[in-house]
């Protein structure tokens, strides 16, 4: 995990993995008891859209890394790798600070309208910077109305096995649910081609001007997911796996990771189809404007 896949985390889904639960909420405001400290009344505040907290108690605040950072005291690297496992489920939760009972459960983040793309914003978003057909899109991704507090937003959704989905529009990304591996069988197939994103999969796609995969594919949502993309392929008979990862540390340790935990496997680098860029979508907008 890199500094800016844990930064994408979602803090409230960071912070429930931590064993904490909200208190209440104003607008996208939602407000804890500080887990830096023990308190009565809260005054730690996330900001759902911008992704950030901040300890009114403390007078600090910043992002996912900032938080872990403070909760366990380590250096960059070892926080990375503490929120990597955190969101695999790996490490058990701090013990909490003392608190007094939350006195109600509140709203967090939920969906209150899924439907067929339509939103222009979503259209340009998919047209203009990701250069993925509508028509594709529409095969695998959704429009999704959801709240936070008083406020609504719209953005792309891509699910996942456990139901949750993928949020993406041209300014946030995040997830509401479970954090999960996407997956799309072919039974009859024993190969099967791994992405990091779902920009990645479409881009794959339509360079390859087709609608369906022609093999088993699995889409990581985060390379923090790897452990779990492992558990999952160990329950298929797949003898080959072509991974088209980010050309950078992370792409390069999920790859790593996933040849160790299947070594009886033939783990195929992809990447090299789109040298020069970060990935695939990246090669793809390249190619699309040069067409």
């Amino acid at each position: 995990m890199n500094i800016k896949e844990a930064k994408a985390i979602p803090l409230l889904e960071l912070l429930a993995r931590l064993g904490h639960k909200p208190t209440h909420t104003r607008g996208s405001a939602i407000w804890y008891r500080s887990p830096l400290r023990g308190e009565n009344t809260p005054s730690f505040k996330v900001d759902a859209i911008k992704n950030v907290w901040f300890d009114f108690g403390l007078g600090r605040g910043g992002t996912n890394i900032d938080l872990v950072q403070a909760l366990y005291g380590e250096d960059t690297r070892r926080t990375l790798g503490r929120i990597a496992d955190l969101v695999n489920g790996l490490v058990a939760p701090l013990e909490l600070m003392p608190t007094v009972p939350i006195p109600r459960e509140v709203s967090v983040p939920e969906i209150i309208g899924n439907r067929e793309i339509a939103d222009q914003r979503l259209v340009q978003y998919l047209l203009r910077e990701r250069h993925i057909p509508i028509d594709l899109a529409r095969v695998y991704l959704r429009e999704l109305e959801y709240r936070v507090g008083e406020r609504t937003y719209t953005a792309l959704g891509f699910q996942n096995r456990s139901g949750g989905f993928e949020l993406r529009n041209s300014i946030w990304k995040g997830c509401i649910g479970r954090k999960d591996i996407t997956t799309f069988e072919q039974p009859e197939r024993k190969d099967l081609v791994a992405f990091e994103g779902v920009f990645d999969f479409l881009s794959a796609l339509a360079f390859h001007a087709s609608t369906t995969p022609s093999a088993n594919v699995l889409v990581l949502n985060s390379v923090a997911m790897v452990e779990r993309a492992g558990e999952y392929i160990a329950t298929r008979e797949i003898d080959r796996i072509t991974t088209y990862f980010d050309h950078d540390e992370a792409g390069a340790r999920a790859r790593a990771r996933l040849l160790e935990l299947h070594a009886n496997v033939r783990v195929h680098d992809g990447s090299g189809l789109y040298q020069g860029h970060n990935d695939f979508n990246d090669f793809w907008k390249t190619l699309s404007r040069q067409r």
